[in-house]
Parts: C-alpha cells; sequence; structure tokens
C-alpha cells in the first residue's frame, strides 16, 4: 500500500511480486493527486484519475522498474518494483 498524503508518496518504493496489486490510498484533505505511470516501460492503463479521498489499485504483470508521478505535483514520485 502507498500513502498519497502530505503532498507525498510513501512509501516512495514498493518491491514486489510479478502479478502483485498496488493499491494507493489518497488522503491529502481536499487536495487531488493521481498515479501516471512515466518512461517507456510505461503501461498505457498505469494512470489514475485525480483523486481526492479515495483508493485506486494497479495490478503490475511484467517484471521491471515502473516510475510514476503525480502529473498536477511533478516532485510527488515514486517507483514499484517488479521482480
Amino acid at each position: 500500500m502507498v500513502q498519497a498524503t502530505n503532498m507525498d508518496f510513501t512509501p516512495k518504493t514498493v518491491v514486489i511480486q510479478a502479478g502483485d496489486t498496488v493499491e494507493w490510498v489518497f488522503d491529502d484533505g481536499p487536495v487531488a493527486h493521481n498515479v501516471i505511470g512515466t518512461g517507456d516501460n510505461a503501461p498505457p492503463d498505469f494512470a489514475s484519475p485525480m483523486i481526492a479521498l479515495d483508493t485506486w489499485s494497479y495490478t503490475f504483470d511484467d517484471a521491471g522498474e515502473y516510475e510514476y508521478v503525480c502529473s498536477e505535483h511533478p516532485q510527488k514520485t515514486g517507483l514499484i518494483v517488479v521482480e
């Protein structure tokens, strides 16, 4: 689980196995955030809507490193490592 609070993703890096699902918990008051995969290996559907208070999940089927960002707050970044 990744917390999206205080203008940050916590933890910044999550290590999982192929086929695992990561859940993001958005709880930053009225401030909405999203998760958008970046880089050449980012699956096109690795993109959440803007969310203020809710959760969003994504299942990673293939091994690799997946960087992501909040499109509204580009200093807010994270990394999913799929083994």
